[in-house]
């Protein structure tokens, strides 16, 4: 801590420094709360600052039937971590995301245990979200099956409802109407239940109009654009 103000000692008061050498302070292991206080002398300002320890902890447990990580076991009798818990609490809830429990929630809460602390590590994954059926509406100009096909790697039947999946998929759904020319596709992202339907507005399909390269002489603008294999008229694909 001493080496955080060192660079204040002897310079009139920046609270600037001060709060920045607090934040540093604050997030050192085992800290739970700082407290700088400043007394007027006749020959400057004393700083003195407050510490206030985080407990140790006494033991952590977990909801039935959830698994901690084997590190959790080392933080007995150590200060308490918040952060590490919360990333802890963080990746458990991550897991049932993973696994289609759309509701799942995590949290860590602490009751006293003489001088020390007990840990409550809570998970509620509540009711999985299994995608049985794909559906698309609005696709007028593109066949069900290939887009299914487009998206066989994140959504399909029998999979569980993934967040990250379901939104790669919508971005799929689009990429493959960008490179069939529906340049100003949208596509609605699906709420999570066991029919995962992708409405799409396909908007007007769109050719390739005039082709040139700037700045390029006439022989090495048709040599260049030979080598596009791209021509006036194709549809547009953005691939």
């Amino acid at each position: 801590v001493k080496e955080l103000l060192a660079g204040a000692i002897g310079k009139d008061l920046d609270r600037t420094v001060v709060r920045d050498a607090r934040t540093q302070v604050f997030a050192l292991p085992g800290v739970a709360d700082v407290l700088v206080r400043g007394t007027q002398r006749s020959d400057g300002i004393t700083l003195a600052i407050e510490i206030t320890a985080q407990p140790t902890v006494h033991a952590i447990t977990a909801s039935p039937g959830i698994t901690l990580p084997a590190e959790v076991a080392a933080a007995n009798g150590r200060p308490l971590d918040p952060a590490g818990l919360d990333t802890i609490t963080r990746a458990l809830r991550e897991q049932y995301l993973a696994k289609g429990y759309v509701d799942a929630t995590a949290r860590w809460t602490t009751r006293p245990a003489g001088n020390q602390v007990d840990v409550a590590i809570e998970v509620a994954p509540g009711a999985a979200t299994v995608i049985q059926k794909v559906a698309f509406e609005g696709n007028a100009h593109a066949k069900t099956a290939d887009l299914e096909k487009a998206i066989a790697g994140d959504v399909a039947p029998g999979t569980p409802w993934s967040q990250p999946h379901v939104e790669h998929a919508q971005q799929l759904v689009m990429a493959y109407y960008y490179d069939h020319g529906y340049i100003n596709v949208a596509v609605t992202l699906p709420a999570p239940s066991a029919t995962a339907t992708f409405e799409i507005k396909e908007g007007d399909q769109f050719r390739v109009g005039k082709l040139s390269i700037k700045d390029a002489s006439p022989a090495d603008e048709k040599k260049w654009l030979a080598l596009l294999g791209v021509k006036k008229g194709d549809v547009f694909k953005r691939s």
